[in-house]
């Protein structure tokens, strides 16, 4: 589909010797990979300008003007203690209760709270969390590809990579995805919120394991969340690579890259 790329920017890490170590193991196991898994969001994907542009626009149809800024690192501060949560809590608690939509709803709203809609007015920014959930979920506009993304999936492709999505959006993700085209990259979509799992749990890895007759030790999954794709991953027996371009986890200990083209420089 002809929609403008997100780019990306190369870090100085990235010319490093241990840089170049942990491509070097990416691609290995790229080479033995038969079966790929791909989270969508913030991975192949990107909400447009930014995320904090698309919750301050639906918030300002609603009376509030809310600063994209303060949206976005609001975002990041609660994400980040939601993982932690998610580290601690049992794997039921991963599942989402009741529903989806009425988590990120709520998530949403909490958001929007620490941004500057009054605490005393939860009810509404409840409503407006919801109006988000249902955009981000189902307007494909709103949307934009990181650069290289379409070029990297024809690649494993022509390699004869299978490939599927194992995300935490509901059934509307496979709508989602057909308008954007690149359904026909994937044997099959699987979102984890229409079956009430989500990642980390490693029981929406392993049913994906199932329904693609795949072997843990020749499975990939690529994704953006160290709690949610590379722990939950693990726990499968999937060997995970980060996608970490917003660099929120270069701390952390696992194979990850930051551009695209990166992966298709050792592939080609």
């Amino acid at each position: 589909m002809t929609q403008q790329d997100v780019t990306t920017n190369t870090p100085q890490q990235m010319n490093s010797t241990s840089n170049k170590h942990q491509i070097k193991k990416i691609q290995t196991s790229l080479h033995q990979a038969s079966w790929i898994f791909f989270d969508i969001g913030y991975t192949l994907m990107a909400l447009f300008p930014s995320r904090g542009d698309v919750y301050a626009e639906i918030a300002y149809h609603h009376g509030y003007n809310l600063n994209p800024l303060l949206i976005q690192q609001n975002f990041n501060k609660l994400e980040e203690e939601w993982n932690k949560e998610k580290i601690l809590s049992h794997p039921v608690v991963h599942a989402f209760q009741p529903t989806v939509s009425e988590h990120y709803a709520q998530f949403n709203a909490e958001i929007l709270m620490r941004s500057g809609i009054p605490r005393n007015e939860k009810t509404l920014a409840v409503t407006i969390g919801k109006e988000i959930f249902d955009t981000v979920f189902t307007d494909y506009t709103q949307w934009r590809t990181f650069t290289n993304v379409e070029k990297f999936l024809g690649l494993l492709k022509k390699q004869g990579k299978k490939m599927a999505v194992v995300e935490n959006w509901d059934n509307r993700l496979t709508n989602f995805m057909k308008k954007w085209r690149l359904d026909s990259y994937f044997e099959f979509i699987l979102p984890g919120g229409g079956l009430n799992l989500r990642k980390p749990d490693s029981r929406i890895f392993e049913l994906a394991l199932q329904k693609a007759h795949a072997k843990p030790e020749t499975t990939i999954h690529i994704g953006d969340v160290y709690v949610d794709d590379i722990l939950g991953a693990k726990k499968a027996g999937v060997t995970p690579l980060l996608f970490d371009v917003t660099r929120r986890f270069m701390k952390e200990d696992c194979l990850k890259f930051y551009t695209y083209q990166e992966l298709i420089d050792v592939m080609e």
